[in-house]
């Protein structure tokens, strides 16, 4: 057998010629044990206790590993060979499963392998070791996939160390030689993880009983640190085998040399490597107790602080010794890896440079380059040795520090080819390669888990994309998982990377719904982000079909002039619908709007407000946002907002639904829109009628004025069944009997009365804008309502009841006229409330006086201005007055709207010379009052439009359609793929 280690001439002995032979284990498995890896904090590894692991006692199989010595002091590395027969399971348990048949073995460090390959070769190893009065030896598993959940092992069966000279008993089934478990000892040398150490020092060095007159029983207890192997004949220092970071000393028991034997290890005991290792090993053993109840982290390693007011690195290290101090392993692999301290020179070294102030030039730091050796103290001034202030403390250059700069070149030289100095700059290479190459052990999985979420993120990336074309485009239908994957599939024949990917991965079902969802919140952040760089912003909200939802869209204006209107969200309400519940959803909607962006205003269609909730709705937003008034949007029509209002109210609720239905029945049939005209002047005696046809929020009153025509259209749709399709015919029929009732026609006569009052202040608010025009003709509506209320219910009631020749004759009912106060009661308050807040917008007429008469001439010029000046305060309005005069007497300007006039301030980079007049018509902009600029399709519309090809809504499936335009620009952006990305990730963890 040749030597595993040849001794050096101080009596240490390096590991360069290690050869060890083969080593049989006993296998004697007596259960199988599932092990769930779930706790272990490295999935890659899996430490498995026993003499050896097999599954088959038939088989026998010899596995060796072979030697690569390094560059670092002859440490080896070592390169295992898969073992010929091994069993694979694969299907339960996701992954392959490396089971070792019975054999003998040749164990090397598995850990120690840095495969450059991605999927590394199975490997195995030994970790731990047992002995006086049992002995275990331990292996590890490392798996070529991830390991899934659960791993079949063997347990091991303990034998004494007495066996280890005489084999157990082999059972029939196999041969089982004995092992010596030193060798695997010297092959792991420095690589022993926190958790193997301290089990390694509690269980003590092996020492087994030679057969040799050399050798006696007490050499064990005056050398306690002695440990022996049988197999090679020889005793080892524990302290070095396991903290030695120059070699591990080892001597041979010889039969006939006792004086030899003593004479060797008294002279290990007093080199300075197996102090240090002792030293180590004292650490070790004391702390223990310490180690094993506290949990520590790379995060969480704190260098410690001796003397605790000093904030230097060199001075802690003088004072508390790198080998003998009390740093904890992981401290002094960070001192390693962080390296020596090199302080600047004028700025750091200031003691150093008061007390050499006439050779203060001749030190640059430059040296530090050129003498990588080289450190600094900032705090004490001095010069050290990086080297020697860890390995050798006793010495100028570790323990004083240099301050001559006049001789520093010739202390360099002298110190350069000192002993300890070589000596010292040799362990600190050691150790930097220690720390390196664990470090590098400890970074692969994570550099092979990096690369797998790349390639991952590399095909989520055609997903994403997939997802958002599919969702831009307007379909009745929604597309299906197989569309999604027909796309995808047809890329991957232009990309062999993604062709390559999607024979392992896919994507489900459910993950297009997330994957939709975190599109969802980029939109959104990135329009919250450009709603908080504007200046001001209305809300403007809306019911969502038949859905007890409201739709929130934003206004505002950008720096350079573009008008956005951005859909943010829906708003559920389902069963609470109450007026406090709408207001804290709405609140929480637009609870992201800074101080800086002024919430001037807010609007709603109506839907989901009873008429006598909306001032207190209003108040309560002005409360939030002070700045913050109603105001009617110049899209809405004021007759469907009063439908809207009074279909809130019990007792008009299913008579709209019914006036809604007849409306969606007229839109999609144009030949009975004709056949009504027809059958109207069959019934006026062939003379045509003058009376405008209105089947939209004006259809009450045409049937209010026709009544009797359309009755008779539905009459023959339901006599006529060939002429008309089933449907129609059901539909007719439907609305034969939601039209005849005396409740109808007496809401259809009441209803068409209000409407007619309320029709000039419709076409006034949609044509023209002037607030005291507005205001006054609000005020004459408001009285007329009130008028109506007072006098004319029989009227209205007999009106009603003439609709339909009846020999029945209708008493006077106090139940009608109940109902009629309330609607008309609530029709007032629907009128006030919509207009009550309208002086507050009068300086938006300064756009019209500006742009069409003379300041100097007009007497509400300076009025509007002060007006405006007190609502903003802070928007630097003071100035607006001299800007507008500007505006108005300058050529370039004259006649240009306000939308083209801010972009043209902007185009001129005018900005900063015109703030006051470019912040006014970002605010005429921003209000929607009247139509005086907006998108070319405002977003309300393109919603409902939306709303009619849809069946199935979602917020997110919405935003990204009405939005398409933001989200082509946003996959412009690399940083977006990541954000979705991301986003998506976290919420399949359940991160946020």
């Amino acid at each position: 057998m040749k030597r595993a280690l040849d001794a050096n001439d101080d009596g240490t002995v390096s590991p360069e010629k290690l050869h060890s032979p083969k080593r049989q284990a006993t296998l004697q498995p007596s259960a199988i044990a599932n092990i769930n890896i779930s706790d272990f904090p490295n999935p890659l590894m899996l430490t498995v206790l026993g003499n050896d692991v097999t599954e088959n006692c038939n088989s026998k199989e010899e596995i060796t590993g072979s030697v690569v010595d390094t560059e670092q002091c002859g440490e080896p590395d070592f390169v295992e060979n898969v073992p010929h027969k091994v069993d694979v399971i694969s299907e339960e348990f996701g992954g392959d499963l490396l089971v070792v048949p019975e054999s003998t073995a040749d164990l090397p460090p598995a850990e120690d392998v840095v495969s450059e390959n991605e999927t590394p070769q199975k490997t195995y190893a030994p970790l731990k070791t047992k002995y006086h009065p049992t002995w275990q030896s331990a292996y590890v598993f490392q798996k070529s996939k991830e390991i899934k959940k659960t791993i079949i092992v063997h347990k091991p069966v303990k034998n004494n160390v007495g066996e280890l000279g005489n084999p157990v008993v082999p059972s029939k089934t196999s041969v089982e030689p004995y092992c010596c478990i030193m060798q695997t000892f010297m092959k792991k040398q420095l690589s022993w993880t926190q958790s193997e150490k301290i089990v390694l020092i509690e269980n003590g060095p092996p020492q087994p009983i030679f057969d040799s007159k050399g050798f006696a029983l007490k050499d064990y207890e005056n050398f306690p640190w002695l440990a022996g192997c049988i197999v090679e004949n020889k005793v080892f220092c524990w302290c070095c085998l396991l903290f030695s970071s120059i070699g591990i000393w080892t001597t041979s028991v010889n039969q006939n040399q006792r004086g030899a034997f003593l004479y060797a290890m008294n002279r290990h005991a007093s080199t300075t490597s197996h102090a240090e290792a002792h030293v180590l090993m004292k650490q070790w053993s004391s702390k223990t107790k310490v180690i094993r109840n506290t949990v520590e982290t790379e995060s969480s390693v704190t260098i410690p602080q001796t003397p605790k007011d000093s904030t230097c690195l060199i001075t802690r290290l003088i004072a508390n010794g790198f080998i003998q101090g009390n740093w904890t392993e992981k401290e002094r692999e960070e001192i390693i890896a962080q390296g020596r301290p090199t302080p600047k020179w004028v700025s750091s070294l200031t003691a150093l440079a008061s007390s050499n102030k006439n050779i203060m030039e001749s030190f640059c730091d430059q040296e530090y380059k050129r003498k990588p050796w080289l450190c600094g103290s900032a705090e004490q001034g001095k010069l050290f040795c990086w080297p020697c202030v860890l390995f050798c403390p006793q010495g100028a250059w570790s323990n004083f520090g240099y301050v001559n700069l006049s001789m520093l070149t010739q202390g360099i030289l002298r110190h350069e080819i000192s002993q300890p100095h070589l000596e010292s700059s040799l362990r600190l290479k050691v150790w930097e390669q220690q720390v390196k190459k664990k470090s590098a052990v400890q970074k692969l999985p994570r550099l092979r888990h990096n690369e797998v979420m790349r390639r991952s993120r590399d095909f989520m990336k055609y997903v994403v994309d997939v997802v958002c074309y599919f969702k831009k485009k307007s379909k009745t239908n929604d597309a299906t998982y197989d569309d999604y994957m027909k796309v995808i599939k047809t890329i991957s024949r232009l990309d062999s990377k993604l062709q390559h990917y999607l024979r392992t991965r896919t994507f489900l079902e459910d993950e297009i719904s997330s994957i939709s969802k975190s599109v969802e919140v980029c939109l959104k952040n990135r329009i919250i982000k450009e709603v908080n760089s504007a200046n001001f912003v209305v809300l403007m909200l809306n019911q969502v079909g038949n859905k007890p939802w409201l739709s929130v869209v934003l206004r505002y204006v950008k720096q350079n002039g573009d008008i956005m209107e951005r859909f943010l969200q829906f708003i559920e309400f389902n069963s609470d619908r109450t007026i406090n519940n709408i207001l804290h959803k709405v609140l929480d909607a637009i609870s992201f709007i800074n101080e800086e962006t002024k919430l001037i205003g807010f609007t709603h269609d109506e839907s989901l407000f009873k008429p006598l909730d909306l001032a207190f709705f209003s108040s309560k937003m002005t409360e939030k946002h002070p700045t913050s008034t109603f105001f009617h949007y110049g899209g809405h029509n004021l007759k469907s907002l009063l439908q809207n209002s009074l279909s809130q109210m019990d007792l008009c609720k299913t008579f709209i639904y019914g006036i809604q239905e007849l409306v969606k029945f007229f839109e999609e049939n144009s030949i009975a829109k004709t056949s009504l005209i027809i059958i109207d002047q069959e019934i006026s005696g062939g003379e045509k009628s003058d009376s405008i046809w209105d089947f939209s929020s004006g259809l009450i009153e045409t049937l209010n004025y026709h009544y009797s025509a359309i009755i008779k259209l539905f009459e023959r749709m339901v006599r006529s069944a060939v002429a008309w399709n089933t449907e129609t015919i059901a539909q007719a029929q439907n609305f034969i009997s939601f039209l005849q009732p005396l409740e109808s026609r007496f809401l259809i006569a009441t209803i068409s009365r209000a409407l007619g009052i309320i029709d000039e202040l419709t076409k006034l608010m949609e044509t023209d804008f002037n607030v005291d025009k507005w205001r006054r003709i609000a005020e004459k509506t408001t009285e007329d309502i009130i008028k109506t209320r007072c006098e004319d219910f029989e009227d209205i009631f007999q009106s009603a009841l003439s609709m339909v020749q009846s020999d029945q004759e209708y008493i006077y009912d106090i139940a009608y006229a109940e109902k009629f106060d309330q609607i008309m009661e609530a029709i007032s308050i629907f009128i006030h409330g919509r207009t009550k807040d309208l002086d507050k917008w009068s300086y938006m007429e300064l756009a019209m006086i500006s742009t069409k008469h003379d300041l100097s001439k007009s007497s509400l010029f300076k009025t509007y201005v002060e007006c405006l000046i007190t609502d903003f305060p802070n928007m630097g309005f003071e100035k607006l007055s001299a800007q507008l005069t500007f505006l108005n007497g300058n050529a370039i300007f004259k006649g240009k709207t306000f939308d083209e006039l801010i972009k043209y301030i902007h185009e001129l980079d005018m900005v900063n010379a015109l703030p006051s007049l470019h912040k006014f018509s970002q605010l005429l902009l921003t209000t929607t009052l009247y139509p005086i600029s907006s998108p070319k399709t405002p977003t309300i519309k393109r919603l409902a439009a939306y709303f009619n090809d849809r069946q199935k809504i979602t917020s997110a499936d919405t935003l990204m359609y009405v939005e398409k335009d933001l989200l082509t620009e946003l996959q412009t952006e690399p940083d977006f793929y990541r954000q979705v990305i991301t986003h998506f990730v976290n919420n399949l963890t359940g991160e946020h």
